[in-house]
């Protein structure tokens, strides 16, 4: 699409269009419909104004509230934002007007914090647009996070001024009055042959401008926090739904309350940018390393008669407050019912995987245990244990390459940004560990950024990592465990990357065959920012309010850990139930008729199976929110509760559309002149048609 329009009806006119007054501009608009339908076939204003606009695709920054004030991007006040393209090479930029500036990714966030540091150059910003660019041919050397160098410090069991994220520039907990959009390569291109036009010019009218329609509900409503914006209704808590699932099934008539073994690892991340939030590293790849040693485990014989029952825990919300571990643990203090058959008096160890998809370096994966600093308890020394002694049998396995396990420096003063800080701060005496892939400081460099795509991971770090995971849990469970059968667990390596493919690549993204073997995607490309929570919090949620990820994951986890009726599951029921008789299954839509039964892998497209599971969702928001009446509330913080005291409840504000379109702007002189001729032609077409029916009704009475 072209920022001029031709008329090639062999008059040679042209006409240069994207006037700044709306008036002058649907006047123009009005004249020339008359014209184009007759020269050029457009049938309507729509179209004439499709042609003198160019849409940009891209994605953006949004607006996000806490209890103490806003972070992200928004438009200044209620009307859109339009100025002048102009492209800069680095952040060091000087401006004396209105400026929409183009700017490499490389620049990005030192001028981002230029602008909060120095306000007489942020009035000049009408908006950024960002070159699209990988992390290849990009001056991204020394790293690329929006995020601070010590995430979410507020929680930390310690004082936080370690630097575990040396790359952090702090742009995602900051405050912009523009917009600030990410461009597309397509766009990319379009948008710098337009700013080399301005430049030719010598930025002399007629110029190449962008206009942003990025205007935020909470700006609209003049809320500035979470409270007001949530009384205003004009934003919605983030949030959304975590999945456990217990192996073996847990009996609901007459449960067996042995000590748990709780495996976690989140499965949201975050970005400056709301809908460009791949989270690879950080942390998809331990969610994938779960998900593949749950498939590992279920293949064991006997799981039924482990000593403690094993509890995969998958948390959303993690990267905004730990969500999903804090309303976790609320839930269970709480004694929720929906929760029955587990309780945080029999949680004996937690393992939590964190960011494990570059640990391997030279085909050894090295993978870093880090835990509370000078904890001594018999319950995690037995989890290090596991793990090494797992790393060993490791040793020549098929599939995966050698893993080697270390505990982390002595001069770490504690765990690193987790969701084991949740668990920490409601019981310090928990034995606990965080399997890293880092020691001192995070690996991944590109921590909470838009590039921590599948191009930042190794399949076969993951892969070595459940294959650990995997083994260690059977030693945790099973007191009883043997050699042999240690030997014996194995991971699926093509199950990890067709994991991968799925939740991390845009082809074939999620419509693979593996999720859609589950679930009926809504989109196919995954996007991992928790997003808001839709409708009451439930524990058994309308699944139009679950997203895609959780409900792949409830899925995925029920198909492996549960059982058919004398039969276990152990492919899952893409491929398992493809194995087994079909007598052995209810076939359902939605529920089952026995009570310790749910329905996996129903789509739109064929019916799922009833299987003997315990897998359930938990809601994950914040513990200070309260549902009633419709509508959210901010409660009061649990006095002593350091968690609760520093809970930022995060929100987002509500936004009818984003929106960045460019044309061809004439200077306002040449707008008034238009808006003149306009209104001329208006009055005297008033006048022609009032003066031809005078001397119609004239002819008809001489009639």
């Amino acid at each position: 699409m072209r920022s001029k329009i031709s008329f090639p009806c062999g008059s040679g006119y042209s006409w240069r269009n994207g006037l700044s007054s709306p008036l002058s501009r649907y006047t123009v608009l009005l004249l020339f419909f008359f014209w184009s339908t007759l020269c050029c076939g457009l049938q309507s204003v729509p179209e004439i104004e499709d042609s003198m606009y160019q849409s940009v695709d891209g994605t953006a920054c949004v607006r996000l509230l806490s209890l103490d004030g806003e972070v992200g991007c928004a438009g200044p006040d209620r009307r859109a934002v339009l100025a002048p393209l102009q492209h800069f090479s680095d952040a060091n930029i000087q401006l004396s007007t209105k400026t929409t500036v183009v700017l490499p990714l490389s620049a990005l966030h030192q001028f981002l914090n230029r602008t909060v540091n120095e306000r007489s150059l942020a009035k000049h910003v009408a908006g950024v647009l960002v070159e699209h660019g990988g992390a290849d041919g990009q001056n991204l050397s020394r790293g690329f996070s929006p995020d601070t160098r010590f995430p979410q410090a507020e929680f930390a069991p310690y004082k936080a001024e370690y630097v575990w994220n040396p790359p952090g520039s702090g742009v995602l907990q900051q405050r912009f009055e523009f917009p600030v959009f990410l461009l597309t390569p397509e766009s990319t291109a379009a948008v710098r042959e337009l700013t080399a036009g301005n430049e030719k010019r010598n930025f002399k009218y007629p110029l190449h401008v962008a206009e942003f329609d990025f205007v935020m509900q909470s700006t609209k409503s003049g809320t500035h926090d979470s409270e007001s914006c949530l009384k205003e209704w004009a934003c919605l808590p983030l949030g959304g739904y975590s999945v456990w699932s217990s192996l073996p099934a847990i009996n609901v008539t007459s449960p067996v309350e042995n000590p748990i073994v709780l495996v976690m690892a989140a499965m949201d991340s975050a970005s400056f940018f709301r809908d460009a939030t791949p989270g690879a590293d950080s942390p998809l790849s331990g969610l994938i390393a779960m998900l593949a040693a749950a498939d590992a485990l279920s293949r064991v014989p006997d799981v039924d008669e482990f000593q403690k029952q094993i509890v995969f825990l998958a948390l959303t919300g993690e990267a905004w407050g730990y969500l999903g571990s804090r309303r976790f643990i609320s839930e269970l203090a709480g004694g929720n019912p929906a929760l029955s058959g587990l309780s945080l008096s029999r949680i004996h160890q937690v393992l939590e995987i964190g960011s494990v998809g570059k640990a391997v370096d030279a085909g050894r994966a090295t993978l870093y245990v880090h835990k509370q600093k000078d904890q001594v308890s018999s319950a995690t020394n037995e989890m290090v244990e596991a793990l090494q002694l797992s790393a060993t049998s490791l040793a020549g396995a098929q599939h995966v390459g050698a893993v080697e396990v270390k505990m982390a420096s002595k001069l770490n003063p504690g765990v690193p940004p987790s969701s084991l800080m949740s668990f920490i701060q409601k019981n310090s005496s928990t034995a606990a560990i965080v399997l890293e892939e880092f020691d001192e400081v995070f690996k991944n460099t590109l921590y909470h950024s838009h590039l921590d795509d599948a191009n930042n991971i190794d399949k076969n770090s993951i892969a070595g990592t459940a294959a650990l995971i995997a083994r260690t849990v059977y030693l945790l469970g099973d007191s009883a465990a043997n050699a042999t059968q240690l030997q014996s667990i194995e991971v699926n390596s093509s199950l990890v990357s067709e994991l991968v493919d799925c939740l991390l690549r845009q082809s074939p993204g999620m419509v693979c065959d593996l999720v859609k073997g589950l679930i009926t995607p809504t989109q196919q490309y995954a996007n991992h920012y928790v997003g808001v929570l839709l409708g009451e919090p439930s524990f058994s949620p309308y699944l139009e309010n679950v997203d895609d990820i959780s409900r792949f994951v409830w899925n995925f986890l029920a198909s492996r850990t549960g059982i058919v009726r004398n039969q276990q599951v152990k492919d899952g029921v893409a491929a398992g139930i493809k194995r087994a008789s079909a007598s052995s299954f209810e076939e359902c839509a939605q529920k089952c008729s026995n009570i310790d039964e749910i329905c996996v892998g129903a789509t739109g497209e064929h019916k799922g199976r009833c299987i003997m599971s315990t897998t359930r969702f938990v809601p994950a928001y914040s513990p200070r929110l309260q549902f009633e009446a419709a509508s959210w509330k901010v409660v009061a913080a649990e006095p002593g509760d350091i968690m609760s005291e520093m809970d930022p409840v995060w929100t987002e504000s509500f936004w009818k559309s984003i929106s960045v379109r460019l044309f061809l702007r004439e200077s306002s002189s040449q707008d008034e002149l238009m808006l003149g001729v306009g209104a001329a032609l208006t009055v005297g077409s008033f006048f022609a048609v009032f003066f031809t029916k005078a001397v119609f009704h004239k002819r008809l009475k001489r009639a």
